[in-house]
């Protein structure tokens, strides 16, 4: 009888440590499955605007630049109540014009004096995927206003966007 308990008090004994250890595994553990969000109501556009050395170049006696400002803020104009949006200028680097997300209807655009910078395609577009992550709007928007020069493509941005960026 007394090996008995022994053994009853080993197997409680076995049974405590494990408890323990189990607790200290779970309590310095991070959480292993991100939590997906609702999406949020409304719509969230990223508006991209070429500023490259070529947006330089006039085309029905306008700069290229000015003629997608026109465009861009017809999109803007377009946009519903409910949309937000961030706007940047792009040519090498990003620069944004917009401090954070805003009404699409009230962000109003300036050209620039001058456009001289390189087109880079994958850092405007990565700044978008940053922006499009971020935000946890319904629906999401990109567009791109730009002259498509091929030179500024350097692999493929594209792979990495967030699902349902239209």
């Amino acid at each position: 009888q007394n090996s008995r308990r022994k053994k009853i008090k080993r197997w409680v004994l076995l049974g405590l440590r494990l408890g323990a250890v189990a607790i200290l595994v779970m309590l310095f553990a991070r959480p292993y499955f991100a939590v997906k969000k609702p999406a949020g109501q409304g719509r969230h556009a990223v508006l991209l605007i070429d500023k490259s050395a070529t947006m330089q170049l006039l085309c029905e006696g306008q700069r290229l630049v000015d003629l997608a400002l026109n465009q861009a803020q017809e999109v803007l104009c377009a946009a519903s109540e409910n949309t937000t949006a961030e706007v940047a200028w792009f040519d090498h680097a990003v620069t944004p014009v917009t401090e954070s997300k805003q009404q699409a209807n009230q962000i109003s655009l300036k050209a620039p004096d001058e456009c001289f910078g390189a087109t880079n395609y994958s850092a405007a577009l990565m700044w978008a995927r940053d922006r499009m992550v971020a935000t946890d709007a319904a629906k999401k928007d990109l567009y791109i206003v730009t002259d498509l020069q091929q030179s500024g493509f350097a692999g493929n941005s594209l792979d990495s966007f967030p699902e349902g960026v239209n």
